[in-house]
């Protein structure tokens, strides 16, 4: 269960203190935190520093590489420098079609049969442009080895022509692109990641932030600071309070259920199967992760 996805930009000295926060997953930028004039540099750091990570313990995050896109001409070059066995897969920018999410699938398992991996390397599409989010139905029923999706602001903010600094003015303007995007990851089976909160010197507006996202389905985001993972790690966990609820309510209705009871109640609250199943999902979510 990922919460907070922690950017670190593709830079040495940026790689060694990454391990200061702990995170759902580190994912180390090859894309747009890198200037075009540093990306063979930034793969080599990149490269360099997840060859050498040690085998991860029980519980430690993983690692994932951004790489870049497949219409860059950095992807292959990326995969070829950071595949290994320390990392648990790759996160790529604005895939635009389940055509292209297949060729990204295909160059991974390409790459992994070469390497001799044992383990499925996991991709994560980036939709964030308006054709990924239009096929957004079709690249989430297409994936085969995805983790999730996650949808890009900024660049969809770009791609459809609109300039825009006001939070409430970006968040409106994106809203029907962010719900088609959980939906479709929703009905596909698949969890989806919000964008990073760019200002990061305002924490308690990454904490609303975060709680909009969970209310539109979003199952984490991704941070661009230190000092937001710990803000959004928490927003879309669960309070012992809400899980501890949540098990009264499953228990609850098991109980019922042994009395072939279609519903029940806990105080004044009314249970039936819609209810137990919200419930169930977070006890069991909580208890995986």
């Amino acid at each position: 269960m990922w919460r907070c996805l922690a950017f670190v930009p593709g830079r040495k000295a940026l790689l060694d203190k990454a391990l200061r926060v702990t995170p759902s997953v580190f994912v180390a930028d090859l894309e747009d935190s890198i200037a075009p004039a540093n990306k063979q540099a930034a793969r080599h750091d990149v490269a360099e520093y997840v060859h050498a990570l040690p085998p991860r313990a029980p519980g430690a995050a993983p690692w994932l590489v951004r790489v870049n896109s497949l219409q860059s001409g950095l992807f292959e070059a990326d995969l070829d420098a950071v595949l290994c066995d320390r990392v648990v897969g790759v996160s790529v920018g604005k895939v635009g079609s389940a055509a292209e999410l297949r060729a990204i699938e295909e160059a991974v398992a390409l790459r992994e049969r070469r390497l001799g991996l044992s383990v499925k390397l996991c991709v994560l599409p980036w939709l964030e442009t308006a054709r990924g989010v239009a096929d957004a139905a079709a690249i989430c029923h297409g994936a085969t080895r995805v983790a999730g999706v996650a949808f890009g602001l900024d660049d969809f903010l770009a791609d459809v022509g609109l300039s825009l600094d006001d939070a409430d003015d970006r968040d409106f303007a994106t809203l029907h692109a962010r719900r088609c995007v959980t939906l479709a990851a929703a009905a596909a089976g698949l969890p989806a990641f919000e964008s990073p909160f760019v200002n990061f010197k305002d924490s308690d507006g990454c904490a609303r932030y975060a709680r909009r996202a969970k209310l539109l389905g979003f199952s984490g985001q991704f941070s661009i600071h230190p000092s937001q993972v710990a803000t959004i790690e928490a927003a879309f966990g669960a309070s012992p309070d809400e899980l501890a609820k949540a098990q009264a309510i499953v228990d609850q209705y098991e109980a019922a259920e042994k009395q072939q009871l279609g519903s029940t109640s806990l105080g004044a609250m009314m249970i039936d199967r819609p209810v137990y199943i919200r419930a169930k999902r977070l006890v069991d979510t909580h208890r995986r992760a």
